[in-house]
């Protein structure tokens, strides 16, 4: 039989009764089997060993890539289809590069070179729009670039006697044809994992095994047509005897899967790897779902080079301690002669970023979000976050709130940390920094 139990305030005479879970705790007694919780108000910084706070640094790649495949546009890696239907030298559908290639400059008299961007294709014609240069095979590649480049939508440059011509942001290329296919020729091809099917597997095999010691990430660019929540693509490194080496990683994690039909640049730090100094035979990527439509470009092992490579910065809580943020926020200043807020939606102030940088939220050693950032537009498009902006008529600063919901908890016994991820030169803005508010909950 249960007993009936009333407990009552001495002075008050307010009796406690059961919480009836709506917050209102005037009549509910405070049990605790632990210590009480201490809170301290916290403002932190991203902070970098090398550079502090500030990212406006002089990130990227500046080193020069290695191929893996593009389309077969250029001799890289044997492309094999080890399960699924792949078509990996995909022609006049979608790519982010094309490459033209001058094997006999005398031979290219009057020859046309045909590129599509967004399915509008131009014409030019060698002695009308640009002239070869006798004899000289490179000096007529760089001639023909010069011409490539002014159209729309597509940059071109000339290595040697090698063009390559790149969809800019936001384009796309539909097409490459030239009238000379043995003097002149060109292409515009991609993988087309469109038919892959669930767990559709490519693999991509170098000559000789590849030290990676002198690279530091893998990059590439993915054409997403179709994309399942939940669902992933899968990128790994094998050795010759067909062994993995080092991890897998989920290509999504570095993209932005809700923008659809647009080329995407991933880069993947070989530490998320674990490929730092290794040696792989070949790559393997895995579409983990069929609804996962995409076609891929460009696939390239690359290096710092002279720039600071892909740079770090986290926020995470001390030791003993949980901490609790409420808002993230960007600050930025630019020479910029704007008059707030009549400010572009696809920069930041008035620089145009091609790479962009990364937020990630990391809790258990594992990454659950992973947010790639290009412009305003694409950080006022979360919901919750506002913009302040001012200027002196010289230099415009932009203030970018997120103010959450409810806390995102960081455990230290857990390892959770924020990070933001520079992956190109920002040296254009005067700053930048990434802040977090909050509080840190001390377990004693």
């Amino acid at each position: 039989m249960a007993l009936r139990t009333l407990i009552a305030d001495s002075e008050t005479g307010l009796q406690a009764a059961v919480d009836n879970a709506q917050g209102d705790e005037t009549r509910a007694a405070v049990v605790a089997t632990r210590p009480l919780k201490i809170f301290d108000p916290a403002y932190k910084f991203f902070l970098n060993d090398d550079y502090g706070a500030e990212m406006a640094i002089p990130g990227g790649l500046a080193g020069v890539p290695l191929g893996i495949y593009d389309g077969g546009d250029q001799n890289f890696w044997t492309a094999l289809a080890i399960k699924g239907t792949w078509d990996f030298v995909a022609d006049d559908t979608h790519a982010k590069q094309a490459v033209i290639t001058i094997t006999n400059a005398n031979n290219c008299a009057n020859d046309t070179q045909t590129i599509g961007v967004g399915g509008a294709d131009t014409t030019i014609t060698e002695g009308v729009d640009w002239n070869l240069v006798g004899g000289d095979n490179d000096a007529t590649a760089t001639a023909l670039a010069a011409e490539l480049d002014t159209i729309t939508g597509v940059s071109a440059t000339a290595t040697g006697a090698v063009v390559s011509i790149i969809a800019d942001p936001s384009h796309d290329i539909t097409k490459c044809n030239t009238s000379d296919v043995v003097s002149c020729p060109g292409s515009g091809r991609s993988v087309d994992a469109i038919a892959a099917g669930r767990d559709g597997e490519a693999a991509f095999t170098a000559g000789a095994p590849l030290d990676l010691t002198t690279y530091d990430v893998v990059s590439g660019w993915i054409y997403i047509t179709s994309w399942k929540a939940g669902k992933h693509i899968e990128f790994w490194g094998k050795d010759a005897a067909g062994g993995a080496v080092g991890n897998k990683v989920n290509i999504e994690d570095y993209l932005d899967t809700a923008a659809l039909d647009e080329w995407q640049r991933f880069i993947v730090p070989l530490t998320d790897l674990d490929l730092v100094g290794k040696t792989v035979s070949s790559v393997r990527i895995k579409i983990k779902d069929a609804l996962l439509m995409v076609y891929i470009d460009l696939i390239e092992w690359e290096d710092e080079g002279g720039g600071a490579g892909i740079v770090e910065y986290e926020v995470s809580p001390d030791a003993g301690t949980w901490l609790h943020i409420t808002e993230v926020r960007h600050y930025f200043v630019d020479a910029l002669a704007a008059t707030p807020p009549a400010l572009a939606y696809d920069k930041i102030l008035g620089e145009t970023l091609l790479e962009g940088y990364r937020y990630e939220q990391w809790q258990g050693g594992v990454r659950v979000t992973s947010e790639t950032i290009h412009s305003l537009g694409e950080l006022l498009w979360w919901a919750g976050t506002t913009y302040q902006a001012d200027g002196d008529g010289t230099n415009t600063v932009l203030v970018v709130s997120l103010k959450l919901p409810v806390p995102i908890i960081l455990k230290h016994k857990d390892l959770d940390r924020l990070k933001i991820i520079i992956q190109e030169d920002l040296t254009g803005l005067i700053h930048m920094r990434v802040s977090t508010t909050g509080f840190v909950e001390i377990h004693s």
